[in-house]
């Protein structure tokens, strides 16, 4: 391991706990649904769940992740997808799907968190 690469850790290790803590509001015990892509046709970092996803349990969340297909709009939205986001406390999109889901009327109290 060279230095820059401990810098980029802890970087990504203080980043990912200021998302949870100051941008989404997450508190200890939340389940949080990770939205990321599919590395094929990703326009997101595909490894960015992997980022997230220690962070949440660090904060003794609850993570799920999920790989997002490309949707033509919320009609597309898989059942999987829309099912999870109705049963967590936050949805992170690190996808396109973000877009279209975090303005929409899908069911669930959590919040929606697109990066």
């Amino acid at each position: 391991m060279t230095a820059l690469s401990g810098f980029l850790d802890d970087d990504l290790r203080n980043g990912s706990r200021s998302l949870f803590l100051d941008c989404v509001g997450m508190r200890r015990g939340d389940d949080v649904l990770l939205a990321g892509e599919d590395r094929r046709r990703a326009i997101f970092d595909s490894g960015a769940c992997q980022i997230l996803d220690p962070t949440v349990c660090e904060l003794e969340g609850r993570p799920q992740v999920v790989t997002a297909p490309e949707t033509d709009g919320l009609e597309d939205v898989p059942d999987e997808v829309a099912g999870a986001m109705a049963r967590v406390d936050h949805t992170i999109f690190v996808s396109r799907l973000g877009d279209q889901v975090r303005p929409s009327e899908i069911d669930g109290p959590g919040t929606r968190t697109t990066c």
